[in-house]
């Protein structure tokens, strides 16, 4: 009878011997992952502000004054006997002059048109300018459009773009009148956008 519970105990000793083994791997494992995690996190993770004030490659860089379509109506005929115009022919020495790229394709460019609408109303001393990016003239409500923008461009081909380096709309640069980029703002501008 004794030899009998002897093994028990034997027995019973190895398997919680093999327990607190697979009880220290498991919380070892879930240590390295959580660990994996925070670190993933911190190291890939931007907040949105970041994102959208952007300190990329563009910032700092000199744009060329580039030929531009101006759009003076909502129709693609002012464009086919009108001469090209410069870019910077619109940049005022002294005002803060956003370019900004929207397309009437892109539901956030177009829900971020009621804010830009009431900063521009509010502030005299922007210039903004609008690049209709990739799109037809015939879709923007002209009128809409002119109460917000002090003129209106279409890059049709994406050379503008290419020009400031945007990598998709709504994009904003804040420019000064030597075409030097002070800050690109990648995405929706809001309030926090334009302070």
């Amino acid at each position: 009878m004794a030899w009998w519970s002897f093994n028990i105990f034997i027995s019973f000793t190895w398997v919680y011997k093999i327990m607190k083994k697979l009880t220290h791997i498991f919380f070892f494992s879930l240590f390295i992952i959580i660990l994996f995690i925070f670190f993933s996190y911190t190291l890939f993770y931007k907040s949105d502000m970041e994102a959208k004030l952007s300190t990329s490659h563009t910032k700092g860089r000199v744009v060329n004054n580039i030929d531009v379509d101006i759009i003076t109506d909502n129709s693609n005929n002012n464009l086919n006997n009108k001469p090209k115009e410069k870019l910077f022919d619109y940049i005022k020495d002294n005002k803060i002059n956003v370019v900004h790229f929207w397309a009437t394709w892109c539901s956030a460019c177009l829900a971020e048109h009621e804010y830009l609408k009431s900063y521009a109303k509010a502030n005299k001393d922007i210039n903004i300018i609008s690049v209709l990016y990739k799109d037809n003239i015939s879709n923007v409500a002209y009128a809409n459009v002119k109460e917000i923008y002090k003129a209106n461009f279409i890059d049709s081909k994406g050379f503008i773009a290419l020009e400031f380096g945007v990598s998709g709309v709504p994009e904003s640069f804040i420019v000064d009148n030597n075409g030097k980029i002070l800050e690109h703002i990648i995405g929706s501008i809001d309030k926090m956008g334009l302070k």
